[in-house]
């Protein structure tokens, strides 16, 4: 029996909308248009047995301040002005508990329909006019397992939350991960995302944001790991005056596929965006970008911009890239650019003429490829930790 059946079986009596929603399409195929280029047969055709941890580990976070365990959340600390909900209290604030009650309705939301019904949610208040951050690790321990971390955070008036989320593993598994957010008006999100996974896991996360009036989103992801990695991103603006700005990178070797899929209902007036995509990929890697901007005929003054590079390193490496404008407002300004190349033979003859060794200026070029992506985030300390991730990739030996 195949772990997709098995997961069927197991969703048989369960009557929600969501498990309904998955047993009536199961995993995405190609044939829906935003899983066109990523394919997710190897996790439907896989035996593994449907194993999911029975209660959080009690191991320690380490240097984070809360740690899922195989999709259970063990918190270790919070700072002062965010609380971590009970379900029963969460049911009490209106924000969460539609979170919780959500329903998805898209064929190619269904693996986050199987999340939602599938995991205990960890119910994450940052209360008005607070300033924290909060570091976030996904850790999956079990082997052949499937596990569900679902986060539900609610950004109260004038709060600004700072999250860092790093994801691996130690053995075959699969990660399918929830995150859904609201940011009220006038606060501010950073969310950084760094996904790297053993070379044998699978690894697909959904983030869900709902941004009100006045408020800021700085979002920065880089897949690294897994034999897939996937992050999707679905944002509906819903107030006027939203800034957003999204900085993404894919790594891809051997015969990985990294991709990021972007969604952006822009829904209200005078709101900006940029989303900024670089990818490398060698061996016979595939990186995967897609990104849509839909502007509402209410949503005048739109400023949406979106820009996408990717590098090939080997003859067998693929990029795909699909950037896409639905424009219903007259008066907007939105444009989109993709192109995919080899490194430039004027820059590195430029450096092998000085001296430097070729395989040495080829990883030059490279560096300075991604660090266009890196010199966005932020934050130091996190921007140091993805650039030693980034540099032991590239050192590294990979399958042609």
């Amino acid at each position: 029996m195949t772990l997709i059946d098995t997961l069927k079986s197991t969703l048989a009596d369960d009557t929600s909308a969501n498990a309904k929603l998955f047993l009536d399409n199961g995993i995405p195929t190609p044939k829906i248009e935003k899983w066109h280029y990523t394919n997710l047969n190897n996790i439907m055709r896989t035996t593994w047995p449907f194993q999911k941890a029975s209660h959080a580990s009690q191991q320690s976070c380490g240097e984070s301040d809360i740690r899922f365990f195989d999709g259970h959340a063990t918190v270790c600390s919070v700072p002062d002005g965010v609380t971590i909900l009970a379900e029963r209290e969460a049911s009490a604030h209106p924000i969460l508990q539609s979170m919780r009650t959500q329903e998805f309705s898209k064929r190619d939301e269904s693996l986050a329909a199987l999340s939602h019904s599938q995991s205990t949610p960890l119910f994450i208040l940052v209360d008005k006019k607070v300033e924290a951050t909060l570091v976030l690790e996904n850790f999956s321990m079990l082997k052949e397992s499937v596990n569900f971390p679902h986060l539900c955070i609610a950004v109260t008036e004038a709060a600004s939350l700072t999250l860092s989320s790093h994801s691996h593993s130690a053995g075959e598994a699969w990660s399918n991960i929830l995150t859904q957010i609201h940011i009220a008006n006038d606060a501010s999100l950073t969310l950084m995302n760094l996904q790297n996974e053993r070379k044998d896991t699978a690894h697909t996360s959904h983030t869900f944001i709902q941004a009100e009036e006045g408020s800021a989103l700085n979002i920065y992801g880089m897949n690294i790991g897994g034999s897939l990695g996937r992050q999707t991103i679905d944002i509906d603006l819903n107030g006027k005056n939203i800034q957003t700005n999204i900085a993404a990178a894919n790594l891809a070797d051997g015969k990985q596929t990294q991709d990021f899929t972007i969604h952006m209902n822009h829904n209200h007036p005078s709101c900006d965006t940029n989303v900024f995509s670089r990818n490398v990929c060698r061996g016979r890697g595939q990186s995967v970008f897609q990104g849509k901007f839909y502007v509402a005929q209410q949503a005048q003054q739109t400023d949406a911009e979106m820009s996408c590079k990717s590098l090939l390193l080997s003859d067998r490496a693929r990029a795909d890239s699909k950037p896409e404008l639905e424009i219903y407002a007259d008066d907007v300004k939105c444009g989109h650019g993709a192109t995919v190349g080899t490194l430039d033979s004027e820059s590195l003859f430029y450096l092998m003429a000085r001296g430097v060794p070729r395989k040495d200026a080829e990883n030059l070029l490279v560096e300075g490829f991604i660090e266009e992506m890196l010199t966005r985030i932020p934050d130091d300390a996190t921007a140091k930790i993805w650039r030693a991730h980034f540099a032991a990739w590239l050192a590294a030996t990979y399958e042609g």
